[in-house]
């Protein structure tokens, strides 16, 4: 079980889908989240909606409450 705690556009999260691993990922801007919850739907079932949670807010929030095998984190920009 894998945790995207930075999930963008669910590339990375959709590569990890792919190779058959189940998938949770949180985003934490509302627009983003709000996209990505509507691409999703649109999907349907078939894209592998059994293996894959989509969580809105700080990943932080998420984290602690569950067990996971692999933490992934993928920053959007390099550290200044």
């Amino acid at each position: 079980k894998i945790f995207d705690a930075m999930a963008g556009l669910l590339h990375d999260s959709w590569i990890f889908l792919n190779a058959g691993a189940k998938v949770e990922s949180c985003e934490e801007n509302l627009v983003i989240y709000l996209l990505l919850r509507d691409a999703l739907k649109r999907l349907g079932p078939d894209f592998g909606a059994d293996h894959f949670k989509l969580h809105y807010g700080p990943f932080q929030n998420w984290m602690a409450t569950m067990n996971y095998e692999l933490l992934y984190l993928d920053p959007m920009f390099e550290a200044s």
